[in-house]
């Protein structure tokens, strides 16, 4: 996995605040510049597997459907497409 940027979404509030729940990445592209997906575990007794996220999360990049993103999910996929935009000119 060269030039890819991963960022791992934490749990922001209740008992298992900082828990990795998700996971953003963002590959290059040679038709648009970058492509970007997620993974995230929505149920609390599930526990976050990174190398099963990024799987999923790297699929979804390359995914012609798209699924309905988590609000926890949000402001780390708008920050990744800010990062992104900077990584891959």
């Amino acid at each position: 996995m060269k030039n890819v940027l991963i960022h791992y979404v934490r749990e922001s509030r209740g008992r298992r605040r900082g828990q990795l729940r998700g996971v953003v990445v963002a590959v290059p592209d040679l038709a648009t510049k970058w492509l970007t997906g997620w993974s995230f575990c929505r149920t609390p007794l599930d526990s976050f597997d990174k190398d099963m996220g990024i799987k999923i999360a790297l699929g979804r990049c390359y995914s012609p459907t798209r699924a309905i993103m988590p609000n926890d999910v949000k402001p780390v996929f708008e920050h990744m497409v800010a990062r992104a935009e900077k990584y891959y000119k």
